[in-house]
């Protein structure tokens, strides 16, 4: 799409899905240059697949949800973080909580509730690239690291997995007859310059 295209605003483009907007006149070289970078950006992430699904172990991560563990994103923060300050890039951290797993367990008992974590897991993992990871920070809490990723754009998708999942129907067992339906606080932060992970994980979590 260009700017003479007068079904879409350059905004409404990129809400769309568009990733570049190019301006004035068609340019085939430049519209060329940025398909080469975009095919190329794609195949690095699928070439990221394997090696990051590769980390998933009973070491590092919930097996059952396929959630990485708290020791293992803070371990892998601390290496982005430190590429991202190198780079002079943006990342993103978000914390999803989700106080209705506690009261699940509460109110029924914990085989519920890790029914409902399970199912909250694929959800947000559905919802994310393969490059981004999402770990369980706590009985009711889900932390994820966007890479490369812009606050506004890493406000869009985190919002819209709030939005999905507080309009969902979770069924849990037989014995539960009623659907669930979750309450999600969000917290979300980019890195500070020379900002350590520590400072930007309590940071996000004074902000739930």
């Amino acid at each position: 799409l260009d700017s003479t295209t007068d079904s879409l605003s350059e905004a409404e483009a990129i809400k769309s899905g568009a990733t570049v907007f190019l301006s004035g006149e068609i340019n085939p070289e430049e519209v060329s240059m940025h398909v080469r970078m975009l095919v190329g950006r794609q195949r690095f992430k699928w070439n990221l697949r394997d090696p990051i699904l590769a980390t998933l172990s009973p070491e590092t991560c919930n097996v059952s949800e396929g959630t990485y563990s708290e020791e293992f994103f803070i371990s892998h923060l601390k290496r982005v973080l430190a590429t991202v300050q190198q780079r002079s890039t943006e990342l993103v951290v978000c914390v999803f909580d989700i106080p209705t797993i506690r009261e699940i367990r509460e109110r029924y008992d914990s085989a519920a509730s890790a029914i409902l974590s399970r199912q909250l897991a694929r959800w947000i993992k559905g919802l994310l690239r393969v490059e981004d990871t999402t770990a369980k920070l706590a009985e009711d809490r889900f932390g994820i690291i966007l890479p490369d990723t812009h606050m506004e754009d890493a406000r869009s998708v985190a919002n819209r997995i709030v939005g999905i999942l507080q309009h969902s129907d979770f069924r849990l067992t037989d014995e539960i007859t009623e659907a669930v339906q979750v309450k999600v606080n969000l917290s979300l932060n980019t890195n500070l310059p020379d900002e350590s992970c520590d400072e930007l994980i309590q940071r996000t979590l004074a902000q739930l």
